[in-house]
């Protein structure tokens, strides 16, 4: 029953202490899927892609594990070691092709 001006609670009535509401429900359900048979599908989509498109994906996606602003926040001198260690990482992956040249590198 929607809210009457002037007529008192039914006691027990609304939504119970603790009891999520559909909005979170909903939103819940979109993790799950994120998180479980999404990223299920994406994992094996990203497998067969040739080493370049592989690059350009898996940078674009760790913006969404490690947001910029959490990386921001992290210590400096962890946050450069952890840096220098991708860097070299994506060195060795990529010692021949000019993907990560300022014009290559996709927003």
């Amino acid at each position: 029953m929607p809210f009457q001006k002037g007529i008192d609670k039914v006691p027990g009535s609304g939504k119970k202490k603790g009891s999520k509401d559909q909005k979170t429900l909903a939103w819940e359900r979109i993790g799950e899927y994120v998180t479980g048979e999404g990223a299920d599908r994406y994992l094996s989509i990203l497998a067969k892609l040739p080493d370049k498109d592989y690059k350009i994906e898996f940078r674009a996606i760790v913006e969404y594990f490690r947001p910029k602003l959490t990386r921001a926040q992290i210590q400096t001198e962890v946050s450069s070691e952890l840096t220098d260690a991708i860097l070299k990482a994506f060195d060795v992956i990529d010692e021949e092709s000019d993907i990560f040249e300022p014009d290559n590198i996709r927003n």
